[in-house]
């Protein structure tokens, strides 16, 4: 069962896509979900769920939710592609083809994707030779391997004395960066119906050394990939952690696990006006994103992207939200302000996505005069157009460079 959203849609409980009926158990499914790992992709309605800004796909059981960003008049098909698109020019989904073979950019493409760069990553480490490391075993044994322990012998082999309690290095697979990787590969059959990827991670489990399970803590998958020894390991890992982490198993029911792969939309169109911005390559403009200045106490403010020219210098904050009477809130104002003020900007530009017609609301106003002749500068409201001819816009940074 599969539906397609934007954001910002309400599904509700006995609502039907395609004959299929989104049931009162996923939806209770979602809202332990989102209880269990505390947080904000989706809003939590009395009889159903309102989505927000965050894109990609939820699995909840045998139902794919697709979630679609949305600023045009589009149809869900173009919309995946954009969105597929932008995530590989942003960096967050590293593609080199128009897709996997007997993929297709269906409603669950996402999964599909990242699925299939997993089990691409996984083959090639597999190829290469997996990374054994020494690690320490403390145990009974037949022979006598190592170091005896004399205190735990007494203890366990005083009736067994054709046993030994020995501590020794052993040289194995087993450690927690292959672990990883194994417990993600056996969680990857259960979440896709497509044949090729199944076949694909049962032929990968069978090359796989049987390893055992390990619970990990974020911390301690950070310093696995700042270990230098994993290195080639990076991407995989990376992919692995997506794939556990955001998968639930709903133990009460037995039937409706849960995995999530969502992205902000906020973030995403930030990082691909600024990769648009840096593609350019000018040498007489210098494009920055995310510095920061020191603002109060121990806290930063930090501008979505920042440009300086030998003349001039502007604040570009970019806001994925339609302003459908192209006037900007209250707060975006007073934020591009204080940004103007602690990184002397000539000018600080809002940009939005642009919808039917916005551009003609653009405009360029000063603020109203400071007190004791404080330099007030300039508010700039442009909206720029995501899609051309039904595809993602990739002259957006000429466009803004233009401006």
């Amino acid at each position: 069962m599969q539906i397609s959203v934007f954001e910002h849609q309400v599904i509700r409980i006995g609502m039907e896509w395609s004959g299929q009926v989104f049931t009162a158990r996923q939806y209770r499914a979602l809202v332990r979900y989102q209880s269990h790992l505390n947080h904000h992709w989706y809003q939590i309605l009395s009889d159903g769920i309102r989505f927000r800004h965050y894109v990609g796909v939820l699995q909840v059981g045998n139902l794919t939710i697709e979630v679609l960003p949305k600023t045009e008049n589009a149809a869900p098909e173009i919309w995946r592609k954009v969105l597929l698109d932008m995530l590989h020019i942003a960096g967050v989904l590293k593609v080199e083809t128009a897709g996997p073979t007997g993929l297709g950019i269906r409603p669950n493409f996402l999964l599909d994707y990242y699925f299939d760069h997993f089990l691409e990553k996984l083959n090639s480490l597999l190829y290469g030779g997996l990374v054994r490391k020494y690690r320490s075993l403390n145990q009974n044994e037949t022979a006598w391997k190592g170091q005896l322990d004399f205190q735990k012998q007494i203890q366990h082999n005083v009736v067994h004395q054709e046993r030994f309690f020995v501590r020794r290095n052993h040289f194995d697979y087993v450690h927690p960066a292959n672990q990883i990787l194994y417990e993600a590969l056996r969680i990857l059959p259960r979440l896709t119906d497509n044949l090729i990827l199944r076949n694909k991670a049962h032929r990968l489990e069978k090359a796989f050394p049987v390893l055992p399970a390990w619970s990990f803590s974020e911390k301690e998958f950070r310093n696995i990939l700042n270990d230098k020894t994993f290195t080639k390991y990076r991407s995989a890992l990376e992919l692995a952690y997506l794939i556990i982490k955001n998968f639930q198993p709903d133990i009460r029911t037995g039937r409706h696990h849960v995995l999530a792969i969502l992205f902000d939309m906020n973030q995403l169109f930030e990082i691909f006006i600024y990769q648009q911005l840096v593609k350019l390559k000018r040498p007489e403009i210098a494009v920055f994103r995310q510095i920061q200045r020191p603002f109060w106490l121990n806290r930063k403010i930090r501008p979505d992207i920042f440009i300086k020219t030998k003349k001039a210098q502007f604040i570009l904050d970019t806001k994925w939200k339609v302003l459908s009477e192209g006037k900007p809130s209250i707060e975006d104002l007073k934020q591009i302000f204080v940004y103007n003020q602690y990184f002397a900007a000539d000018k600080g530009i809002l940009i939005y996505p642009g919808v039917g017609k916005t551009k003609e609301f653009e405009s360029s106003t000063p603020y109203h005069p400071l007190p004791n002749g404080a330099k007030p500068g300039y508010c700039e409201i442009r909206f720029v157009d995501v899609l051309k001819n039904n595809k993602l816009n990739l002259n957006i940074g000429k466009e803004i460079l233009n401006l």
